[in-house]
């Protein structure tokens, strides 16, 4: 399974201006997690008490977004990269909120 999360941000930075943190999320996860002994934990009654276990996973993910900023000039041509990110998102058709 892939996670996508996105975060849509404007800001006004000045030239030379190296890191901006444009935003966070924390997640917690719990999980419980059952293992057995093959066969012998599906003994009724002694499989259960003997050969199995029940362990509780708790994780928690954070997620940080750093930006180094290059500023550019209007008028230069843009390498390819570049011209393929500003036109994904001068072109996005989503509102700005």
């Amino acid at each position: 399974m892939v996670e996508v999360k996105e975060i849509d941000s404007i800001l006004e930075i000045s030239s030379g201006d190296e890191i901006a943190v444009l935003g966070g999320l924390m997640e917690s996860r719990n999980t419980i997690e059952n293992t057995k002994i093959p066969v012998a934990g599906d003994i009724p009654f002694l499989g259960n008490l003997l050969f199995t276990a029940q362990s509780e996973v708790k994780e928690v993910v954070e997620l940080v977004i750093i930006m180094k900023a290059t500023i550019l000039e209007r008028g230069k041509p843009l390498d390819v990269a570049d011209q393929r990110l500003v036109d994904k998102y001068t072109n996005d058709p989503r509102p700005l909120v």
